[in-house]
């Protein structure tokens, strides 16, 4: 069954900060490089996004592709993942089988 991209968001219990993701499907779904294959920029791009647009904190970005990121602010994240779920809904952008 396929379904419009929808990111969540949780905090950190530990470190109080704040992150999303979509989390409903799998791993898969889940991959950091699915928003900008979204939003139809480079990688380097979303990572500027993520930072001057939306204050994340970049933490690691390895040789291996990986990339985390979270935000001190949940109203930094709220509008990051509000952003990403409108344009997902837009664009019906979907997941799932």
């Amino acid at each position: 069954m396929k379904e419009i991209y929808k990111m969540t968001e949780w905090q950190d219990a530990a470190l109080g900060t704040w992150h999303c993701n979509n989390v409903s499907h799998g791993l898969k779904y889940a991959m950091w490089w699915i928003v900008p294959r979204l939003l139809e920029i480079s990688p380097a791009e979303y990572v500027k996004l993520l930072v001057e647009t939306f204050h994340a904190e970049v933490l690691y970005l390895s040789k291996k592709g990986v990339l985390l990121f979270k935000w001190r602010k949940q109203s930094d994240m709220r509008r990051f993942k509000n952003t990403i779920n409108r344009i997902a809904r837009e664009k019906k952008f979907y997941v799932g089988d």
